[in-house]
């Protein structure tokens, strides 16, 4: 596994992103890629020279840090990249003197982020269609 930070959006992420989120979730591809993602933080986890794991952080303010769009190619899943890429992205925040982590949880998958010690915060809300809840880790 290698681990790479990009400060700008490449082709290959956009693909792996449209693959995971807009062609398997069904997100509207303006949805997907909603922002300016050349504003972001993009973690990336590479095998064998290909993308099988991402997440994208916002930057950092005031010690808080804010990611999202955390994926595992399909083929990839469950054989611990997203823990990885998860594990490193905080190693990346903690870089810029990120002290909290939060992240929109998809309801299926929060047993995932308590597993790696997020805590649910608040009650549940729609988000691209989905019910996501906020969640969030002290990353001292």
């Amino acid at each position: 596994m290698i681990f790479k930070v990009l400060y700008n959006i490449t082709n290959e992420i956009a693909e792996f992103r449209k693959e995971v989120f807009v062609l398997e979730q069904h997100i509207d591809i303006n949805e997907e890629f909603n922002c300016d993602e050349n504003e972001r933080i993009h973690c990336c986890c590479f095998l064998d020279d290909m993308l099988v794991a991402y997440v994208r952080m916002n930057k950092i303010y005031n010690g808080v840090g804010h990611i999202d769009r955390v994926a595992v190619k399909k083929e990839y899943r469950n054989k611990g990249y997203g823990k990885a890429i998860v594990s490193y992205a905080e190693q990346v925040a903690k870089s810029f003197s990120c002290n909290i982590i939060d992240v929109h949880a998809q309801i299926q998958v929060c047993s995932f982020y308590e597993k790696l010690g997020y805590m649910r915060y608040g009650t549940e809300f729609i988000e691209v269609e989905r019910p996501h809840i906020k969640m969030i880790k002290e990353i001292r």
